[in-house]
Order: structure tokens, then sequence, then C-alpha cells
């Protein structure tokens, strides 16, 4: 079985680097982008089992509109995870009701049940760190 393979979309690099080792660590493997050109590349290589987007990025388009693309074209489960104000978050046009968001900042147990939380397999094989 293959391991839980998480886009991550962060244009901080050093919140990326974070969050990438934290995924990691627990087993998961990242495929991490800065931008939704990025994105949308490896999405094209390999079908991720969620996508994990900072709400702001960079002025080419906004993670809104990247989960919308991701969504529609490729079906895959998209999750906010960002420092803006929650309100600031629209309702999805992909059928959920809502986008799922998890506020900066945040721990390393409350990351991976963000994401443990739409994976249909169980996500890692290591204790969060």
């Amino acid at each position: 079985m293959r391991p839980t393979v998480v886009l991550l979309v962060e244009d901080d690099p050093v919140i990326a680097c974070a969050m990438q080792v934290i995924l990691h660590q627990a087993g998961l493997q990242v495929l991490l982008a800065s931008c939704a050109q990025e994105a949308m590349a490896h999405c094209a290589q390999i079908k991720p089992d969620i996508a994990l987007l900072n709400v702001r990025q960079t002025p080419e388009t906004d993670g809104i509109t990247l989960a919308g693309m991701l969504c529609r074209q490729f079906g895959i489960p998209v999750k906010f995870v960002t420092g803006a104000r929650t309100q600031d978050v629209p309702a999805s046009d992909c059928g959920d009701a809502l986008w799922p968001v998890l506020n900066k900042p945040f721990t390393n147990s409350q990351l991976m049940h963000f994401v443990a939380d739409t994976c249909t397999q169980p996500v890692g094989n290591r204790p969060v760190p």
C-alpha cells in the first residue's frame, strides 16, 4: 500500500518546511508547491489524497481559486491551513458546504488530526511528533 500523499501549497518557505517535516515524520509522502502552477504540475504527475492550501498565495492566484481547480479537475479533497480569519474562507463550490480550515498557529497533533479526518486509510505509520 502506498503512503498517503499530501499536496502542500504554502508560499512561506519556513512554514512549508516545518509542515513538510511534521507530515513526513508521520509517514506521509509530501508534494510541496509554493504556487498554483507547481501544485497543478504535481497533480498531473501523481494524484494526492488531500491538498492543504494556504488561503493567501502569490499574485498568480489565491488558495480559494486553486482549491476550486484542484477539486474540479482532479477530485482532490481540499483543506485550508491559514493565518487569515476563518470568515475570509468562502463556502466551497465543489459540493461541501464549507472548506475545512485549520488556523495557524497549530500543534503537530492538530495538523495530523486535520489531515487524518479526510483520508480513508490510516494516516502515517509513526506516532505524531
